[in-house]
């Protein structure tokens, strides 16, 4: 009986579950009319709040030349507002991808961003998987873009976390 029992459960848990597909917005968004808040610091550039999916906040703050984003609800374990490359980097304007999972009673939620940076090669220290130290001729030598994926949730320890990056192209 028991044989029996287990091979039953065996077979149910091996049936495919449906995938459900994976639906994509975009926002695009510009510093320069979203609300900004000077910084108090010499090299704090302040931070703006940018209006994203569904009225969702996307916060930009910049300082010392680099940047940090946020997306949704401020939150003290979201990580991203303490992360940027190591180089000057800079995202004042540009285009959200969106990542949206149908949720309990079918409501569309957003659970992952993709977003392009721009990048000064050369400009950070080390050689981790984010420096980038290339030099080429010409006025567009210093610049290089990455794509960023975070998980707005579902990450193991905090909100926010980066899940993915790719060198973009232009």
């Amino acid at each position: 009986m028991k044989t029996a029992a287990l091979t039953i459960v065996f077979a149910l848990l091996s049936i495919p579950v449906a995938a459900q597909p994976v639906e994509y917005v975009y926002t695009k968004f510009d510093a320069k009319t979203c609300k900004h808040t000077k910084g108090k610091a010499e090299e704090d550039y302040g931070s703006w709040l940018c209006p994203g999916y569904r009225g969702l906040p996307v916060r930009l703050s910049a300082g010392d030349q680099r940047m940090y984003v946020t997306f949704g609800p401020r939150t003290k374990d979201n990580i991203a507002g303490t992360e940027t490359f190591p180089g000057f980097n800079s995202v004042y304007e540009g285009t959200i991808e969106w990542r949206i999972e149908k949720g309990a009673g079918g409501r569309s939620r957003p659970f992952a961003t993709i977003l392009r940076w721009n990048l000064v090669r050369g400009s950070g220290k080390g050689h981790g998987p984010d420096y980038v130290h290339r030099p080429r001729a010409g006025r567009d030598a210093a610049r290089s873009r990455r794509r960023v994926s975070r998980r707005l949730r579902g990450c193991a320890q905090h909100a926010g976390c980066k899940c993915g990056r790719a060198q973009a192209r232009r």
